[in-house]
This record gives C-alpha cells, sequence and structure tokens, in this order.
C-alpha cells in the first residue's frame, strides 16, 4: 500500500495499557500492508515536569534547551496568541522562530521561480491558521485567502482517498 508515519507521545503512551494500545494501532495499519515508521516522544507529563525543573534551577534557561523542552501544543498555543504562562522569551523565540521558518519557505519558493505577488495564493489547513500572521506579516505574497478549517488537509486527503478506493 504506502508508507505511513505515525506519532504517538503524552497520554498516548503515557501507561502500559495505552502503549499497548498503540502497539494494537501500529500492527493494524501493518497488518494492512502498509510501511509504518513510528515516532515515539515524551510519555505523559514529563516535558512539563522538566520545564518545572529548569525554571527551579535557573530563571534564564538557554535557548537550545528551551526548545527542546516546549511540546508542539505549547509552539501551537503561542502562535494561536495564547501566551499566558510561557515566558516573554519563551513567545519570542516561538515567534521568531515560525517568522524566520515562513521567510525562508517563501525564498525557496521564489528561487525556484515561483512567484507569490503576482496571483491569489490559498492557505489550507492547520499550519497555515497557526502561521497566519507571519504569513501576512511577510508581505511577499500579492492576494491571500485562508481555509480556516483545522482538517482540511486531512479532509483533502481522505477524499482521494476514496477516489483512490472507488477505482477513479
Amino acid at each position: 500500500m504506502g508508507l505511513i508515519v505515525q506519532k504517538f507521545g503524552g497520554t498516548s503512551v503515557k501507561d502500559r495499557d495505552r502503549i499497548f494500545n498503540v502497539a494494537r494501532i501500529v500492527a493494524n495499519t501493518r497488518n494492512q500492508g502498509n510501511d509504518v515508521v513510528v515516532v515515539v516522544s515524551a510519555q505523559g507529563d514529563t516535558t512539563d515536569d522538566l520545564i518545572t525543573k529548569a525554571a527551579e534551577i535557573t530563571s534564564d534557561p538557554s535557548h537550545r534547551e528551551m526548545d527542546m523542552l516546549l511540546e508542539e501544543s505549547d509552539i501551537d498555543a503561542i502562535l494561536k496568541g495564547q501566551t499566558d504562562g510561557y515566558t516573554e522569551k519563551a513567545v519570542r523565540i516561538v515567534e521568531y522562530q515560525a517568522q524566520e521558518f515562513i521567510n525562508d519557505l517563501f525564498s525557496t519558493l521564489r528561487e525556484r521561480m515561483i512567484d507569490l505577488r503576482s496571483g491569489t495564493v490559498v492557505f489550507v489547513g492547520g499550519g497555515a491558521i497557526l502561521l497566519r500572521r507571519q504569513i501576512e506579516a511577510s508581505g511577499k505574497i500579492g492576494r491571500l485567502i485562508f481555509v480556516d478549517e483545522i482538517n482540511a488537509n486531512a479532509k483533502g486527503y481522505e477524499f482521494l482517498y476514496q477516489l483512490e478506493m472507488a477505482g477513479r
């Protein structure tokens, strides 16, 4: 069939029963004829515990170490503007990295002769929603349209899969 990447972390691997559930999910995917790559991140509240410990040790942890301590959900929250509970420094780092990512992406597209200023560019799905402020701030796109449906990409892939299974 295909290559499937599955990521599990946090509560999905926090105890024995949940780890067995993850194993069942992976085995079922494999038994359907797919090649499977499994990515497992920290269990339960491990990351939260590490952030707490870092704050106990120093009031100014290094950027490199804190970057490793922020969960994807923390980064998502900061990009959504939900900054309560995060240090000003952490917020600055996340927003700076997000803007750098967008600038690099648009530069790469420009190098490939894709001119985003000459037409309408449609951004779809969760990543575009999270990075909307950075995309708009870049000033490198003519007309922007955002599809604010967080599951738009997944729905599109589901539709393509259904067409494939129907033989179209």
